[in-house]
């Protein structure tokens, strides 16, 4: 009776937190690790902490945008009334046709591309910027939201997505002391 659905997301957060301080303190307390290892395990700690930001707006897709398309999207097409399930659709379309595409303008751009931190600045602008676009379609009643106005946020989301998620998973590597790039990951997959 511990664990109830009332306190179940109180308990993973808690839990979660535990985790990733316990990650981080084992990690940058080993004797295991040189000071120069030490210093990259330092640098990812904004990387995780900006993770965790994005992240926590990144799944309001998946909760409160699903209320929103069931409540306000006039998601009307031609006379059909597309299913709310279907607009969680939206996001992985946009990541299959996006997905080549920045991994095209990451190789083509080489030494040009923007660090990793300023990809990362990107990405949780980008989803803060899907956020405001809401603004011009509040105020209305059910239906009242255009399905392209949607579209457009998570269009938002997705390159949002595309900047912070796979740079996140590699910077986590790349900065990982020899003795712990699995706990790194594990700390990145954390933050989400």
């Amino acid at each position: 009776g511990a664990i109830r659905p009332d306190n179940l997301a109180m308990i993973v957060i808690f839990g979660t937190i535990i985790a990733a301080v316990a990650y981080f303190a084992v990690i940058l307390g080993s004797r295991r690790i040189d000071g120069t290892e030490r210093s990259r395990v330092w640098a990812f700690l904004p990387l995780f902490v900006t993770s965790v930001a994005f992240w926590s707006l990144y799944q309001q897709q998946f909760t409160v945008l699903t209320v929103y398309s069931d409540k306000r999207l006039d998601r009307s097409l031609f006379g059909w009334e597309m299913p709310v399930s279907w607009v969680q659709s939206i996001n992985p379309v946009f990541i299959i046709v996006l997905a080549g595409v920045f991994a095209a303008m990451w190789t083509k751009l080489g030494d040009r591309q923007p660090s990793t931190p300023v990809k990362f600045a990107l990405g949780t602008a980008s989803i803060g910027v899907s956020f405001l676009l809401f603004i011009p379609m509040a105020g209305g009643g059910k239906n009242s939201a255009p399905l392209l106005g949607l579209v457009g946020v998570l269009l938002f989301f997705t390159i949002a997505e595309l900047l912070l998620s796979p740079v996140g998973l590699s910077v986590s590597t790349k900065l990982a002391p020899a003795k712990f790039h699995t706990q790194m990951v594990a700390l990145f997959f954390l933050s989400i």
